[in-house]
C-alpha cells in the first residue's frame, strides 16, 4: 500500500496530464490525520475523470484542454487466473470501473 501526499499527488496528476491547461479539484484524501494522504486508486479514478482533446486550430497539440469526459467509462474485467468468486479474491485480480471511477 503506498499513499502520497498533497505534494506527490498534485504532481502526479499535473505530469501524467503533459502539457494541458486545466484546473484538477482534489478529492478528499483518504487518510485524514494525522496528515491528509491520497491513495494511489484515487490517482487513477482522477485520472480517467479527464482526457485530451486537441484544439482544432492548432495541429501540433501545443494548446490542448482537458475536460471532464462527457461519457463515463465502465468497465468490469478479471484476471485470467481467478476461477472462483472473484469479489473476494484477496489478490485483487478483478477490475471495475463504473462512472470513470475505479
Amino acid at each position: 500500500n503506498v499513499f502520497l501526499s498533497r505534494q506527490q499527488f498534485s504532481q502526479l496528476c499535473s505530469s501524467m496530464l503533459g502539457d494541458t491547461l486545466v484546473y484538477i479539484q482534489l478529492p478528499q484524501p483518504c487518510i485524514l490525520r494525522p496528515i491528509q494522504l491520497w491513495s494511489g486508486k484515487q490517482l487513477f479514478t482522477q485520472l480517467l475523470k479527464y482526457f485530451i482533446v486537441p484544439t482544432d486550430d492548432d495541429e501540433d497539440g501545443s494548446s490542448t484542454v482537458a475536460t471532464a469526459a462527457a461519457t463515463c467509462i465502465t468497465l468490469e474485467n478479471k484476471a485470467r487466473n481467478n476461477r472462483i468468486n472473484s469479489y473476494l479474491d484477496p489478490g485483487d485480480g478483478y477490475l471495475v470501473i463504473r462512472n470513470s471511477e475505479l
